[in-house]
């Protein structure tokens, strides 16, 4: 965390840093926890969207108040700021809250203001933001952390690499309204012939039209995000691995998917669904190597067994002609 200046945990559910399977960004065992105290973080800590979906079955009044107790210095994109700060304010009145605790919080926001000199000029324009911020060197940054972080767990022989150039038919369905077509314009732009599908959570309908499809195909890439909350995500990809057809399962979110799909034979995880790790994802498709490794432990449903300990990840073959 060494020059650091801000950090932003999200609402993913990491059940090896949070058994109670608390949202990141609400969960005090890892804002706090890990964050401040193991890893000694003294910097801004600033929440994402808490008017995000996956937050949007617990209470506000408790997403707030659960985001400042947790550890959080700034509250982003609550889904009423209003009553945010009602709440914030009514919690420091009845003692829910503590003033020493705001205080913890202004004092960073404060002194980071200050190292960035915004009491002096407190201003910019969209042209000083444009040469500092998504800059080329940010861009490849970002590139090249996604290229290391994607993870191979099981593989099926003769399923990856699909080369490059060879206009194999690719079925590209599942999760992400986004994802799916992006990722079908990132491997046509490598040779191959992509057909999207974008899915979401399927209806059985929706199921039987995706495995027809695949049946035209030389191969299904299937986007999967949180099965272990959709069963619809599950119906699909048990109908895919059915046909007995080449199938790549990919989780895009977090990785723990795959202890929830048994029967997948070949599965990476990207970690994100944004451009750029589906840019990531499409190299490895066409024979990148995968080099990254589980950070966490996998465990199945029930927690009882491991089945993919932290720091797991496999290899690719060397690409195949044609």
């Amino acid at each position: 965390t060494a020059g650091v200046e801000s950090i932003m945990p999200t609402a993913v559910i990491v059940p090896a840093l949070d058994p109670s399977r608390t949202p990141a960004v609400l969960s005090a065992p890892i804002v706090t926890g890990l964050l401040r105290h193991t890893l000694g973080y003294d910097g801004v800590v600033v929440t994402d969207a808490l008017r995000a979906d996956a937050l949007a079955a617990i209470p506000p009044e408790r997403v707030i108040l659960d985001a400042v107790r947790a550890g959080n210095d700034e509250l982003t994109l609550p889904a009423d700021p209003p009553a945010a700060i009602a709440t914030v304010l009514g919690a420091v009145r009845d003692g829910t809250l503590t003033e020493d605790r705001i205080d913890q919080s202004v004092r960073r926001i404060l002194r980071l203001k200050a190292a960035l000199g915004l009491f002096d000029n407190p201003y910019t324009s969209s042209r000083a933001v444009d040469s500092l911020v998504g800059t080329a060197a940010d861009q490849e940054t970002m590139a090249e952390v996604a290229r290391r972080s994607v993870t191979l767990l099981r593989h099926e022989a003769g399923v990856l690499p699909l080369p490059s150039g060879s206009h194999r038919h690719v079925l590209v369905t599942g999760w992400g309204a986004t994802a799916v077509p992006s990722l079908a314009g990132q491997l046509r732009g490598r040779g191959l012939v992509p057909t999207p599908m974008y899915t979401g959570s399927p209806d059985r309908g929706t199921v039987a039209q995706v495995v027809a499809a695949a049946t035209r195909s030389d191969v299904t890439v299937v986007l999967t995000n949180n099965v272990g909350n959709d069963e619809r995500q599950r119906n699909l990809v048990e109908a895919l691995l059915a046909t007995h057809l080449p199938v790549v399962v990919v989780a895009v979110g977090t990785p723990y998917d795959i202890a929830h799909l048994r029967s997948v034979r070949t599965y990476l995880a990207t970690y994100g669904y944004r451009d750029v790790s589906l840019a990531a994802l499409a190299d490895t498709l066409v024979g990148a190597q995968p080099t990254g490794r589980l950070p966490v432990t996998i465990r199945t449903p029930d927690g009882t067994r491991v089945r993919y300990p932290f720091g797991s990840g496999q290899r690719l073959p060397a690409p195949r002609e044609g």
